[in-house]
């Protein structure tokens, strides 16, 4: 029974994470208003053909999501992944500043 209740469980999430590519298509348009292939092309190293796949909705690859969360951060993770989760996602606390971490230590 567990068997079946967990290939039920990758089928939503596979439905749920298809919810994914179109959301990053969203955030690219938003973001890359002009040229948006050429932008995210050279700034992702990808093909033109790639960034205009993604543009329309294929979901990249976990490098690229990962490359693309290393340049907008918390925001951009959230907002792709929310359909995911069910709910929008509070961005986590800040952490402390590397001086005051020192400072604790000294």
């Amino acid at each position: 029974m567990a068997r079946r209740t967990g290939r039920r469980d990758m089928a939503q999430l596979r439905h749920e994470m298809a919810d994914v590519g179109p959301r990053v298509a969203d955030w690219l348009r938003s973001n890359y208003r002009d040229s948006l292939a050429k932008r995210v092309a050279r700034e992702f190293d990808v093909s033109e053909r790639q960034a205009q796949r993604w543009a329309s909705g294929e979901r990249p690859t976990p490098e690229h999501i990962s490359a693309m969360a290393a340049k907008w951060g918390w925001r951009f993770i959230g907002f792709i992944y929310q359909g995911v989760v069910g709910h929008p996602m509070p961005e986590p606390p800040a952490l402390p500043a590397a001086s005051e971490i020192h400072a604790k230590l000294d």
